[in-house]
């Protein structure tokens, strides 16, 4: 068993032990979290679904990410993620968010952000931040 299957077996068992359900936002791992998640058996008790947000414009358009908090951050930085797992979560019934952004390298990310024509500047590669969220971490309840 891998490393990445630990984790998910985990993760998905601890879920079920809360009765929790389950909601990836995945950009540079592009669905491997999911993927991960449900092959745990019994995962379809826990695992809602999710959402591969790759592009920049695809973040703004799936989960309402405004292009200036992109703008300001770039798509690979804390505040998107944190923005990731909030849009998923406004979006859907599931419990729990869990955001990965990045780039996984060695390129940097889309390259048709230039600094000063209204994009951010590129990110290395191996920049991968991410966030984890709940309805009461948004403040409300479901």
């Amino acid at each position: 068993m891998t490393d990445l299957e630990a984790a998910a077996e985990r993760l998905v068992r601890q879920a079920q032990q809360r009765k929790l359900t389950l909601l990836t936002v995945e950009s540079c791992t592009a669905g491997a979290l999911a993927r991960a998640l449900s092959e745990v058996e019994g995962a379809a008790q826990t695992l809602h679904g999710g959402f591969v947000v790759y592009t920049k414009a695809n973040k703004t358009a799936a989960l309402g990410i405004p292009e200036d908090l992109i703008g300001r951050h770039t798509a690979v930085s804390a505040p998107v993620a944190r923005a990731m797992a909030t849009g998923g979560l406004e979006r859907t019934p599931a419990d729990i968010a869990m955001a990965i952004t990045g780039v996984a390298g060695p390129e940097p990310d889309e390259g048709e952000d230039t600094p000063g024509a209204g994009g951010s500047p590129p990110v290395r590669g191996g920049v991968i931040p991410t966030s984890a969220g709940s309805h009461s971490s948004l403040g409300r309840r479901r």
